[in-house]
């Protein structure tokens, strides 16, 4: 701790001091804040390493305005200019599978994923494409969200479309990698207030998860990456379905794709598991394991049927596997490797679990939650009846992840 604080009052100093491009183009400074932003995940996840993601992304505008300016006068080498897109590349990942969580304004833009990129990237466990498609569906998201909550007249989420009629879109990442979210909302404003347009925008993300085919280099020594790149596919539907759709853990769509991304995460728990035992012998150790599947754990685990937490029978021994002994295992796991504060991705699922079992005890007299956990609605429900209250309604627009899940999840670093 003493480090970190010398480390970060030298920062200061030099931001303060120094000439603001000298620093700007200094390769060391991202490299530094990045080591700060994992401190801070690392010791308690709270809004201390969200201050160290503002002030990359500022950094790195600075950055980027300089060399377009006087390109020809950079000095960066390959090396530098390495260093530097792996510290925007984390920067931006951590912004894109934290906002899943807590669906707050975005501090990176979109336009920074390449969407025709389908080869999947080691350290992000997926393809950017992927991750394109998840920031676009939490912008989404956030926007209905808005939209819900600016006019008590404007209409629900869709329905589950009955068939994906949109033919996927085509994209092209942006000449700026890094743009205003504020430009991107206003952008889509018409968009969103128009209900079948929404709709229509869902069902193309909807389909690009479902004709995404993600690259492995090398997948036959590989399995790692290509479990978790698949695992993190499954689990965006999971969170498309649940956050744009308003689809609930009873719904049987979610609770299949729940059950497939948790045999992913007990397959690569238990060969992380034979691949210690084989070191510990002596022999060579494999490289698989189970790194960077903590969001796609944690979107299953908040998206659990409480009522029905059975999913698969053991071909070795015969038991029946249960879902949440599974996830604390999985997260045991992950905590001997991961990068991110499991303890606290830990708590805040627990939290959720909790959450609905008080809902199933107090939700019998037709509240909105036990409508939802009742039948597996894949809508918003809404509450139109005479004498309710206005508070009442606005918690009826919400859907069950924008419920139980995205304000207990509010600074949550998910990547790892």
């Amino acid at each position: 701790m003493q480090l970190e604080g010398k480390v970060l009052h030298s920062l200061r100093r030099r931001l303060m001091t120094e000439d603001p491009v000298r620093v700007a183009l200094d390769p060391e400074v991202p490299t530094i804040m990045m080591m700060l932003c994992l401190y801070e995940i690392i010791n308690k996840c709270d809004e201390r390493w969200v201050v160290h993601l503002h002030g990359a992304r500022d950094l790195i505008r600075t950055r980027r305005r300089l060399l377009t300016d006087a390109r020809r006068n950079s000095t960066s080498n390959s090396s530098n200019n390495d260093l530097l897109n792996f510290s925007e590349r984390f920067f931006a990942y951590q912004d894109v599978i934290g906002r899943t969580a807590c669906g707050e304004v975005p501090i990176f833009g979109e336009d920074y994923w390449d969407a025709s990129d389908a080869t999947a990237d080691a350290w992000l466990g997926c393809s950017p494409e992927l991750v394109s498609i998840i920031c676009s569906i939490t912008e989404l998201s956030r926007q209905r969200r808005s939209r819900c909550s600016s006019s008590s007249s404007s209409s629900a989420s869709p329905r589950y479309p009955s068939s994906s009629s949109s033919s996927r879109p085509s994209s092209s990442p942006s000449s700026s990698s890094i743009s205003s979210s504020h430009d991107s909302t206003a952008a889509n404003v018409t968009t969103t207030n128009d209900p079948d347009a929404f709709a229509l925008e869902a069902a193309a993300l909807e389909n690009r998860l479902t004709a995404i085919h993600q690259l492995v280099p090398d997948a036959r020594h590989d399995a790692a990456l290509h479990r978790s790149a698949e695992a993190k596919r499954l689990a965006a539907i999971v969170y498309l379905y649940c956050a744009l759709y308003g689809a609930a853990p009873a719904t049987p769509l979610v609770a299949a794709h729940v059950r497939q991304v948790l045999r992913l995460v007990h397959d690569a728990t238990t060969a992380t598991t034979s691949t210690h035992t084989t070191a510990s012998d002596g022999a060579v150790s494999s490289s698989t394991n189970a790194a960077g599947l903590t969001w796609p754990l944690f979107v299953a685990a908040v998206e659990l049927d409480p009522l029905d937490d059975e999913l698969w029978v053991d071909e070795h021994t015969g038991e029946t596997v249960y879902g949440r002994p599974l996830v604390l295992r999985a997260f045991d796991r992950l905590a001997k490797g991961s990068i991110s504060n499991v303890v606290r991705t830990r708590d805040v699922v627990s939290k959720v679990w909790a959450m609905r079992e008080r809902e199933m005890v107090v939700g019998g007299s037709g509240s909105p939650t036990a409508a939802v956990l009742a039948r597996g609605s894949p809508g918003v429900v809404r509450d139109d009846g005479e004498g309710e209250g206005e508070g009442e309604e606005r918690l009826a627009e919400r859907n069950d992840w924008e419920r139980c899940v995205a304000p207990l999840s509010v600074n949550m670093s998910l990547v790892g």
